[in-house]
């Protein structure tokens, strides 16, 4: 009877150690996965461990070289490159840490990468462009776990590069036009370099037969046939020859040309003052006149003739609307005669805004302004915008018709609508006729656009004396203005 018990209470605690056992297998699941955080918390506490053996690694000057730390449960820590011993002056030159299952570099050390001498491949280190000055010890620590390698920048070779294949040719006469009389002697050249060292080769056009080798093409005693085109030939045996076509203008020995330098001559509005040149060559000497469609230019106030070689100029001072057009400087001997023509324009100076005033209608207002130019003004660029806004009204105001022909003088005015109480920036500037602008605004004009509406309960006289301050204020300086 007691084995009997004895047996029974043996099958009954091997019974109850199972249910507590599956309780507990159920407990320790919902611990497992209600206790993940503690696993995690457990896996970064996981010290961490250094991989890498001390190195000594060698490297030239240019090279780039990779310095390893294998770093095994990193987590949040972060990884520390230090240059030097504690003997030499350590520095910290490199720092990375782990974000998302990748290594990035904390902002203070991100500068560093871009300026392209340090950089990192996980947590390893990346030195570009290897100089004496890098020679020391580098040591890569986390946590209180480190490793120091060396590194020896080793002295540069003497070894002398082969350069890249290149031509380089200097043409001269640069404009790749030569005039010359007959009987006249001219030197065409082409002055080539390169690696390999060039051969320069000279042909007419349509011929096969070598003139010359060399940088220089000599012609004597040239007549009227030896005009045409003259090619140079540059070639190093490697790249592409180079090549460039002179063409040679025989003039008779009796005879006479004119080339103006530029065609066209822009003047600033406030300079009042151009410079015309035409090169004129001729035999015998030609006679030149300067001439516009009001007929000859004389040499007097305002008009200037001088000469230096066969370059002949007129200069314009003081000048006045009158002054622009088309001149042409003319040259003529016993062969004949020739001419160029200068065409002489003018840009507007810049504007300068006079008053924004209030209309009668609520917030509607008139902007004022004038201008100088020599030229007849054919619209303005008018653009406003709230103080501290990015955003832009503009709008294109055309000229009123100049009266008087030999007025520089212009003034404008249009109606902008604006917000009262509001300060406003406004810009104006001139274009003149054939579309050429004028100079910016010399300063900057801001104004607050006033309440007309109060100017109904004000009499006239009072009215107008607060347009008149609000007008003064409007053109004071930023500066003054904000302190009222």
């Amino acid at each position: 009877m007691k084995i009997s018990v004895i047996f029974l209470s043996i099958i009954f605690l091997a019974l109850s150690s199972a249910v507590d056992g599956s309780t507990g297998a159920v407990d320790g699941s919902t611990s497992a996965v209600g206790g993940s955080t503690g696993a995690v918390s457990s896996r970064r506490r996981a010290s961490p461990q250094v991989l890498t053996s001390p190195g000594h690694f060698q490297g030239h000057p240019g090279d780039s070289i990779t310095l390893p730390c294998s770093i095994k449960n990193v987590g949040s820590r972060r990884v520390n490159w230090v240059k030097g011993t504690s003997a030499s002056g350590r520095r910290p030159i490199m720092q990375v840490k782990k974000a998302r299952r990748k290594f990035i570099i904390p902002k203070p050390y991100r500068r560093i990468i871009r300026e392209g001498k340090l950089g990192t491949a996980g947590t390893d280190l990346v030195i570009h462009h290897l100089t004496p000055e890098d020679t020391d010890s580098y040591t890569c620590s986390i946590a209180r776990h480190r490793v120091t390698h060396t590194l020896q920048v080793l002295e540069a070779e003497s070894v002398v590069e082969e350069p890249s294949p290149y031509i380089m040719v200097v043409y001269d006469p640069p404009t790749m036009r030569a005039y010359v009389v007959e009987g006249e002697t001219t030197t065409l050249s082409c002055e080539a370099n390169g690696h390999p060292a060039p051969t320069v080769l000279w042909r007419r056009q349509n011929e096969e037969q070598v003139l010359s080798e060399g940088p220089t093409l000599h012609l004597v005693n040239i007549r009227r046939e030896d005009a045409g085109y003259y090619f140079c030939s540059a070639s190093n045996g490697v790249l592409d020859p180079q090549e460039r076509a002179f063409y040679l203008q025989v003039k008779l020995s009796a005879d006479v040309w004119v080339e103006a330098e530029v065609s066209k001559v822009v003047v600033a509005s406030e300079e009042r003052r151009a410079l015309l040149t035409c090169q004129i060559k001729g035999h015998p000497k030609p006679k030149v006149t300067w001439y516009t469609d009001e007929g000859p230019v004389y040499n007097d106030t305002g008009h200037y003739f001088f000469s230096k070689d066969d370059l002949y100029y007129l200069q314009l001072e003081n000048m006045t609307p009158l002054a622009l057009g088309d001149y042409k400087c003319r040259a003529h001997n016993e062969a004949g005669e020739d001419s160029a023509t200068i065409t002489v324009e003018a840009t507007p100076g810049p504007v300068q805004v006079l008053e924004a005033s209030p209309t009668s209608t609520y917030g509607l207002y008139n902007i004022t302004w004038e201008v100088e130019s020599l030229a007849p003004v054919d619209y303005y660029f008018v653009s406003y915008n709230q103080e501290g806004s990015s955003e832009v009204e503009r709008r294109t105001v055309s000229a009123t018709p100049q009266i008087n022909r030999s007025g520089t003088h212009y003034t404008e005015s249009t109606l902008v609508d604006l917000t009262p109480g509001i300060t406003y920036h406004l810009t104006v500037r001139a274009v003149a006729k054939g579309h050429l602008p004028g100079l910016p605004m010399e300063e900057n004009f801001f104004f607050t656009a006033s309440d007309p509406a109060s100017a109904h309960e004000m009499s006239d006289g009072t009215w107008n004396l607060l347009k008149s301050a609000l007008t003064v204020i409007s053109r004071l300086p930023k500066v003054v203005r904000d302190m009222q």
